[in-house]
């Protein structure tokens, strides 16, 4: 019989497998209100930076245990605890300013322009649009790719 501890480590086990396995690099989100960056994977390490910003997409490049080496959209890299990551897709809006449009074509009626650092949960994508949602404006439509810091090169193809 096993052990409530047995089965814990069983399944702490079992997701650090899945996450080995997934692809790298790949895209994520910060998952909590508050989340440090380190000079390395572990708590040992120095704090080099304190992110507040919940739902921040961030590229993992590389895993260690439990930690994952990121790297934000303004280049700053280091480790976070994976337990403070969200798999929710989000991206910001890295350009001055964006169209939002009900159909993924620009003769399509503008929903909402954007700004640069707008975050927005990613919905789909085709090769040259995305589809996303303004969660706090409870708007959903179709912005140019190339507006979009989040996504990987060829990652989603029409």
């Amino acid at each position: 019989m096993c052990s409530i501890i047995e089965l814990t480590l069983i399944t702490l086990s079992a997701n650090a497998q899945a996450a080995a396995n997934r692809p790298l690099p790949r895209f994520v989100s910060l998952g909590a209100d508050k989340i440090h960056l380190r000079t390395g994977p572990g708590k040992r390490y120095p704090i080099d930076w304190v992110y507040k910003r919940p739902n921040l997409p961030a590229k993992i490049v590389a895993e260690h245990d439990t930690w994952r080496k990121v790297i934000m959209k303004d280049g700053t890299s280091g480790w976070m605890s994976s337990k403070l990551l969200s798999n929710k897709r989000t991206v910001i809006v890295k350009n001055s300013e964006g169209r939002i449009y009900q159909k993924p074509r620009e003769n399509s009626k503008v929903t909402a322009v954007v700004k640069y650092g707008v975050i927005a949960s990613l919905d789909k994508c085709t090769q040259r649009w995305c589809k996303v949602k303004l969660e706090s404006y409870k708007l959903t439509g179709w912005i140019q790719q190339n507006m979009l810091w989040g996504i990987l090169p060829n990652e989603f193809h029409d």
